[in-house]
């Protein structure tokens, strides 16, 4: 008898941490879903839902101080959170500078956690980094060419981790709320990058595209109705 309930609360418990991790979107029908992503895109890249994932393009002839691709949640939230991600470095060349990113913020502050190339000019390896406006970064060199990565908050505390196939989650940074910009009460979105510039010279794809895939993206928090945002601006007023 003991054995029975002990594997019916284990099934119980496991049904409640799966229903608090809801898929925000997992890019199933080769058609971005304009109702959940705001696109945002330059010259000489691109960005498209397909093989049931959104693929993020530079391509070889981008140039400019900054340039990417990159989709943002029309949908906010609030409250604590822990969003993930899968990514895949579908087209990755040596050394050309690119970095893909996951992204949570708002009118007054922004964390991310970025899947980085290293760059031509040997600035910075293969790595994963975790930074925004004005934070002390956190990085961890790596070789992944497929992953998830992941930004939570709770009370106080944003942690950014990847995930490790031996050893699971991984912290890369922490923060708090004031230390990236953010206060409590104010409305979040999250989204997916890929950029770089040529300024120093960073990107050198060396003729070919750099494509980055996304997948399975999932949030929880509390979801804000449409048109109930709360912004605060950067001065805070």
């Amino acid at each position: 008898m003991k054995t029975v309930l002990i594997v019916f609360c284990t099934v119980f418990m496991i049904g409640l941490i799966s229903s608090n991790a809801a898929i925000y979107d997992d890019f199933n029908d080769n058609s971005l879903d304009l109702s959940k992503w705001e696109v945002e895109t330059d010259a000489e890249a691109t960005i498209n839902e397909v093989g049931g994932r959104i693929e993020l393009s530079i391509l070889p002839a981008a140039s400019g101080d900054e340039f990417g691709a990159g989709i943002e949640s029309t949908l906010m939230f609030t409250g604590d959170f822990d969003i993930q991600v899968d990514f895949s470095l579908v087209s990755w060349p040596d050394d050309h500078g690119v970095r893909s990113s996951l992204e949570v913020g708002s009118d007054s502050g922004e964390v991310f956690i970025e899947r980085s190339a290293s760059s031509p000019l040997g600035y910075f390896p293969e790595r994963y980094y975790m930074g925004g406006d004005g934070l002390l970064p956190g990085s961890v060199s790596t070789s992944d060419d497929s992953g998830m990565l992941r930004i939570q908050r709770l009370g106080d505390v944003i942690t950014g981790y990847y995930f490790d196939t031996d050893a699971g989650w991984q912290v890369i940074s922490t923060y708090r709320n004031d230390e990236v910009g953010f206060d409590a009460g104010e409305s979040l979105s999250l989204s997916l990058h890929v950029w770089s510039h040529t300024s120093p010279p960073f990107f050198n794809p060396g003729g070919q595209p750099v494509i980055v895939a996304f997948d399975n993206v999932s949030r929880t928090g509390t979801d804000v109705p449409p048109g109930k945002a709360t912004l605060i601006s950067p001065s805070g007023t």
